[in-house]
């Protein structure tokens, strides 16, 4: 369960939350009790979507994926480390290795890069020029170039 073991019965109440069908154990604690706030705790099947992906992309996938972009799309693909080292930041502080780059130059190869993640399952991150101060264009995705386009 999400959150197990975060409140103990002697701090809380946890009964079963008959008025949401599907969901876990309701969580009401005992000083939100004038304010009836309420917090619903999920089983873990329930949030198996939300979890993040691994820190790290299979290899084997990964270069199955860019042997498949480097066929398919007219752009540049870059997945050697010193690119890949290049994009792992923007301006803030936040530091994630990608997958891969590409840089796309028609439509056509964007189309063929979005069907191709999904068909391996890899993330997908569109970046523009890397500014960002929040880490939104930082992730372990194959990111989208858009500088040049």
């Amino acid at each position: 369960m999400f959150f197990e073991g975060a409140l103990k019965p002697s701090v809380g109440m946890l009964r079963p939350d008959s008025s949401r069908p599907g969901f876990g154990l309701e969580c009401k604690l005992p000083d939100m009790e004038s304010t009836g706030c309420m917090a619903t705790l999920l089983h873990e099947e329930q949030i198996r979507w939300a979890r993040p992906r691994a820190a790290e992309y299979p290899s084997s996938e990964a270069k199955a994926l860019e042997g498949e972009l480097r066929k398919r799309i007219g752009g540049e693909v870059r997945f050697d480390d010193g690119s890949r080292a290049l994009y792992a930041t923007d301006a803030s502080n936040y530091r994630q290795v990608p997958i891969g780059v590409v840089v796309p130059k028609t439509v056509e190869d964007v189309l063929v890069t979005v069907e191709q993640c999904r068909r391996y399952g890899a993330p997908l991150l569109a970046r523009g020029g890397g500014t960002s101060l929040a880490g939104q264009c930082c992730n372990v995705a194959i990111v989208l170039d858009f500088t040049s386009t």
